[in-house]
């Protein structure tokens, strides 16, 4: 289809899918309302610059359109009636084109649509106030949005928000407002603090805030997500971990992993999470981390990895972790096994590879009962 520059759809056929990739084409068909029978039309990689939705306005069974790596940079629908696919949309993308504002109020009378994506086109304004009951997610990921003002939004079953790859340097006003929200994905943006209003996501399962310019994290922000099992906050510049938190929070009983990998947590103090329950994966590797503090009282079922930072020793007398299952120790600078291993009863695997670890006696590892896979390679061992 590579020469294709024009296309006629007759009355009279049964086509349920339309591909067109590839082609010379600059204008969506005048035909294309000719598809009755369509289930999905997909005009990708051509010449395209404008859209109008009314085109499909009588396609009753319609269910994707797939409008991906065009040159669209203006979006409308001129329909003055009620249009048949606005109960049978599913998935709109629209992703690699050239739009700079993006007008939400078009999507409004879509009262099925699953999925409306339309990253990576250089979006810098969201306009339009966005009415919808749509059980929606929406894909803002790789755009320009430096602001974003959710108060004209009214979208109560929107359950999955991706703003990922964007400018924003704040949390987008009136967030409290996604009220059944249970992904929001803010990684990469210019974000430098979590502000309160992340705390009324009462519906969120997961929340990522990665590669942002954060500095600090209160555990207390996120106290009443009674639903939230993951959060990550990975590569961000975080320094220091507390927990304000004055009485006993939701989160506590919900969360399961925590990943706060690559940040700069040189002291990493483990009293913030002793009331995480429920708890099965904490993720803090690759942190420049010099020293491990604090007295850790947990009893989740826990995986800690400690993995690739810089700690050349590691005193467990002060832990009572009866249900951690796996430590992972390796890449870091160790020259002895860790002190009081005897706390580790329930600690299955436990990693201390390519550390500097000389010198290893088997009644370090006498009392840990459950223990299956020991890795001491690439040390520097001499006598066992």
């Amino acid at each position: 289809l590579n020469d294709l520059h024009m296309l006629e759809i007759d009355e009279n056929n049964t086509i349920t899918q339309l591909l067109v990739s590839v082609s010379k084409l600059a204008a969506i068909p005048e035909t294309i309302g000719n598809l009755k029978a369509a289930l999905k039309i997909a005009f990708t990689n051509c010449p395209i610059e404008v859209l109008n939705l009314e085109m499909f306005c009588d396609l009753s069974k319609l269910r994707v359109l797939n409008f991906n790596e065009n040159r669209i940079h203006r979006l409308s629908n001129s329909a003055t009636k009620h249009c048949r696919f606005y109960d049978t949309l599913q998935t709109l993308s629209i992703s690699k084109n050239l739009m700079k504002q993006f007008h939400l109020d078009l999507f409004n009378p879509f009262g099925s649509l699953q999925l409306l994506e339309a990253k990576h086109n250089a979006i810098m304004s969201i306009r339009g106030s966005f009415n919808s009951v749509a059980y929606l997610t929406l894909v803002l990921t790789k755009n320009k949005l430096k602001t974003l003002d959710l108060c004209r939004w009214n979208v109560p079953n929107m359950v999955i928000l991706k703003l990922d790859y964007n400018n924003l340097t704040t949390i987008p006003t009136c967030l409290e407002s996604l009220v059944n929200v249970t992904v929001l994905n803010l990684a990469h943006n210019q974000l430098a603090a979590i502000p309160q209003s992340v705390g009324n996501l009462k519906a969120a399962l997961t929340i990522a805030i990665t590669n942002c310019p954060i500095e600090t994290l209160n555990i207390e922000m996120f106290c009443d997500l009674s639903k939230l099992q993951i959060l990550n906050l990975e590569a961000n510049r975080i320094r220091n971990i507390v927990n304000t938190a004055p009485t006993h929070c939701s989160l506590y009983d919900s969360l399961q992993t925590l990943s706060i990998s690559q940040n700069m947590l040189k002291q990493f103090n483990l009293d913030p999470f002793n009331h995480l329950a429920k708890l099965q994966r904490l993720n803090a590797k690759h942190n420049g981390m010099v020293s491990v503090r604090g007295d850790f009282n947990s009893g989740a079922h826990l995986r800690l990895c400690l993995s690739k930072n810089q700690l050349k020793a590691l005193d467990l007398c002060r832990w009572h972790v009866p249900n951690m299952v796996y430590l992972e120790l390796d890449y870091n600078n160790l020259t002895t096994i860790p002190t009081c291993l005897e706390n580790l009863p329930s600690v299955t695997l436990l990693s201390l590879s390519r550390n500097q670890i000389q010198h290893v006696t088997i009644q370090s590892f006498a009392r840990m009962s459950l223990l299956e896979g020991l890795d001491l390679s690439y040390n520097n061992l001499t006598t066992i």
